[in-house]
C-alpha cells in the first residue's frame, strides 16, 4: 500500500498544479476525492492542532498523513503527534520530501510509518534559559517518544544534535535503524496516481530565507491573511484563509478564520441566494467552533472598511441564529441595496462581524482580505450577476 500511496503523492506533487477542489486547513491539504489522505505541507504554526481538528471534522476518515515540513512550533508539533498517535493514524514522507525538527514528532507518532524522503531530528531550542525548564521539556519529550516506540539511537541523535544543526536520515538509514514501522493496513490504496494535487515543490526547505531575508513558502500554497478579535477589553491576533467553492452551479466565497489564543474558529460562506421566497441578493452563513473562551449569542451586523481604526459601514441586511453556533446574515436586495452591498463587499479590504457574546459583552471579528481574496470577491459577485 505504501508504494501505491507514494506514486499518487509524488506524481501529484511534482507534476500537477493545485486543484480547485483541494481543501486547505492551515498547512493541511486534502483532496476530497481521496478523503483518507492528507498532507501537512509547510511550517507547523501554533494553531496547527486547531487546523488539524477542523480538517478531521470535515474529513473524519483520514488515516494517512503525508509530511513535507521544515518543522516549527514545538508545542504544536507535540500536540499534533499525540493526536496522530491516539487516533492510530499512519505517517509517511514521500520521495523528495522532508520532515525536520518538530515535524519529526508527528512522523514518529504514526502507527505505521515510512521514510522515502528525509527525516531530520535535533534538540529543542529553549528560550527560558534555565536548567529546570530544559529538564522538564526533555522529560515531556521522552515521555511522548516512549509512547511511539522510537528507536533508542534516534532519541540519542535527537538529544545530541544542537538546535542549529540537524541529523538527517534517508530512506535506507531509516529502514536500517528501524524507524520505519509497518503493519498490515486495512485500507486499499487509490488506483489513480493523481491522488493529491499538491502545489509544493519537493526538496525545497520551507524554512529557508532568501538573500533579502524573506521567508520562502512553496508556490501555490495559500498563505493566510490577518484576522483580529476585538473585545471590550483586549484584541487577539489570528489568521484567515480565503477560497472559493462551487455549490449548485454557483460559485461561493469562503473564509476560514482562527483566533488561537481564544480557541475560536469561524467559517463564513457567502452564497448567491437561490430561494425566491427570501428577499436577499446573497446569504452569509457563519459557523463557529472551538470557542471555549468566547461564545457567540448573536450576529448584530456586518461591516466593511479599509482602515482598522474606523467604525466601518454596515451592510444592509438581517441576521438570525439557525442552529448551535450557526448563524445567517441575509444581504438585502431591495431599493438599490443589492448594488450598495455588492460595491462595499468587493471594494473594501476588511469585513467585520459584529458579535454579541453570551456574557452580554460585544466583540468584533475582523477578516482582512488579501489581494487575491479581493479579486476572488469581485469575480464571485460578477458571476452572480450573469
Amino acid at each position: 500500500m505504501w508504494k501505491a500511496i507514494a506514486a499518487g503523492i509524488v506524481c501529484a506533487a511534482i507534476s500537477l498544479p493545485v486543484c480547485a477542489e483541494d481543501e486547505f486547513f492551515g498547512a493541511f491539504i486534502v483532496d476530497p476525492q481521496y478523503p483518507t489522505l492528507a498532507v501537512l505541507s509547510g511550517p507547523i504554526e501554533h494553531n496547527a492542532p486547531l487546523d488539524f481538528r477542523r480538517m478531521l471534522r470535515a474529513f473524519p476518515n483520514i488515516d494517512v498523513i503525508a509530511l513535507h515540513s521544515g518543522g516549527g512550533d514545538v508545542t504544536a508539533g507535540l500536540l499534533l503527534a499525540q493526536e496522530v498517535h491516539d487516533r492510530g493514524m499512519n505517517t509517511y514522507i514521500a520521495p523528495d520530501s522532508f520532515c525536520y525538527s518538530a515535524c519529526s514528532f508527528v512522523f514518529l507518532a504514526g502507527e505505521d510509518r515510512q521514510v522515502e524522503g528525509e527525516l531530520g531530528v535535533h534538540q529543542m531550542a529553549n528560550d527560558e534559559g534555565d536548567i529546570y525548564s530544559v529538564q522538564v521539556a526533555i522529560s515531556d519529550l521522552l515521555d511522548t517518544l516512549g509512547e511511539f516506540d522510537v528507536p533508542a539511537e534516534v532519541i540519542s541523535d535527537m538529544l545530541r544534535t544542537p538546535p542549529d544543526k540537524i541529523t538527517v536520515y534517508d530512506a535506507a538509514e531509516a529502514a536500517e535503524l528501524g524507524i520505519d514501522r509497518q503493519a498490515e493496513m486495512a485500507a486499499t490504496a487509490p488506483e489513480d496516481t493523481g491522488a493529491l494535487s499538491l502545489g509544493f515543490q519537493p526538496g525545497i526547505n520551507i524554512n529557508a530565507e532568501d538573500d533579502d531575508g524573506i521567508q520562502y513558502y512553496p508556490p501555490h500554497l495559500p498563505q493566510p491573511a490577518k484576522a483580529q478579535l476585538w473585545t471590550e477589553v483586549d484584541q487577539y491576533a489570528g489568521e484567515v484563509w480565503w477560497s472559493t467553492t462551487t455549490e449548485g452551479g454557483n460559485v461561493a466565497m469562503v473564509a476560514e478564520a482562527a483566533i488561537p489564543k481564544m480557541a475560536l474558529d469561524a467559517k463564513v460562506i457567502w452564497r448567491k441566494n437561490t430561494d425566491a421566497a427570501l428577499p436577499a441578493m446573497s446569504v452569509m452563513t457563519i459557523q463557529f467552533s472551538n470557542y471555549s473562551v468566547v461564545e457567540v449569542a448573536e450576529i448584530a451586523g456586518v461591516l466593511v472598511k479599509d482602515d482598522l481604526n474606523v467604525a466601518g459601514t454596515a451592510l444592509l441586511g438581517a441576521s438570525a441564529k439557525v442552529g448551535d453556533r450557526s448563524f445567517i446574515f441575509a444581504l438585502s436586495d431591495s431599493d438599490g441595496a443589492a448594488y450598495t452591498n455588492t460595491y462595499m463587499l468587493s471594494d473594501h479590504q476588511n469585513v467585520d462581524l459584529v458579535l454579541v457574546l453570551t456574557n452580554g459583552r460585544n466583540a468584533l471579528l475582523t477578516l482582512q482580505k488579501d489581494d487575491q481574496a479581493r479579486i476572488q470577491f469581485r469575480d464571485v459577485l460578477e458571476s452572480w450577476a450573469e
